[in-house]
């Protein structure tokens, strides 16, 4: 099956076009369904897509179309979509996870609350400062969490600089961190949970 361009010409007649603009139309009709629901009886409300198959894109993000706010590609292999924002990995796993993303305040005196995190959870914790104001050096602690109804246990905890403290209260991560800061310093936190 071929497509046939440029076809009618205005000098045709309809009986000589006739097979070839059927042709033309079977041939769209057949590359269209490879992706598309194509009901040809149907009353075009019952059309969707099957699948989107896609090769690598050569950039990262590509471009937006204009009037658009995101695209959907892939890159070296895995899927991504970006948006104005820019370009972020779609997750692969079959697994339903959650990844919390934010800042918290924290001073030398108190404990501060990080995030709450949903009851029978498992999870992964990162922490961070940059080295600046009101801090000397870059900070970070990680380490696993668990949660059950109503109480949190933290597992091992690996702080890259002394003083970092972990806890929790009932389903609430909390830090502390008395040494090495003056005034209030904003660490940012990244939490990756799976509630079963």
């Amino acid at each position: 099956m071929v497509y046939t361009q440029n076809t009618p010409q205005a000098s045709d007649a309809i009986a000589t076009t006739q097979p070839l603009i059927e042709a033309n139309f079977q041939f769209l009709q057949t590359g269209i369904g490879v992706e598309h629901n194509f009901n040809a009886s149907g009353s075009g409300t019952d059309m969707y897509h099957l699948q989107a198959s896609m090769p690598n894109n050569g950039l990262d993000p590509p471009a937006l179309v204009s009037g658009t706010r995101g695209v959907y590609y892939v890159f070296n292999a895995l899927p991504k979509y970006a948006n104005a924002s820019g370009a972020n990995f779609l997750q692969m796993s079959k697994v339903p996870y959650t990844t919390l993303k934010g800042t918290v305040a924290v001073n030398n005196t108190g404990v501060f609350t990080v995030s709450a995190i949903p009851a029978n959870s498992v999870g992964q914790f990162f922490i961070f400062v940059r080295g600046g104001s009101n801090q000397a050096t870059s900070s970070s602690a990680s380490g696993t969490l668990i949660t059950d109804t109503n109480s949190m246990n933290i597992g091992t905890t690996s702080a890259f600089s002394p003083g970092i403290t972990m806890s929790s209260s009932t389903l609430t991560l909390q830090m502390k961190y008395p040494g090495y800061i003056s005034g209030t310093v904003t660490f940012t936190y990244l939490i990756t949970y799976w509630s079963p």
